[in-house]
C-alpha cells in the first residue's frame, strides 16, 4: 500500500510508477484530475504489466 500526505496529481502517478502500483483506488475528482494532466498518457500501467 503507497499513501501520500497530500496530494500532488504529477508527483502522485510518477509514484505509483516507482512503486509499480497495479490497483488505484479513488475518489471521482481525483481521477478526474489525474486524467486531466497533458501528459497522462505518459503513465501507462500496462507497461509494467510485461
Amino acid at each position: 500500500m503507497v499513501f501520500m500526505e497530500h496530494l500532488d496529481t504529477r508527483e502522485s502517478l510518477e509514484l505509483m510508477e516507482r512503486e509499480q502500483v497495479m490497483l488505484w483506488g479513488s475518489i471521482p475528482s481525483t481521477f478526474q484530475m489525474k486524467l486531466s494532466l497533458d501528459d497522462f498518457e505518459r503513465f501507462d500501467p500496462a507497461d509494467r504489466a510485461r
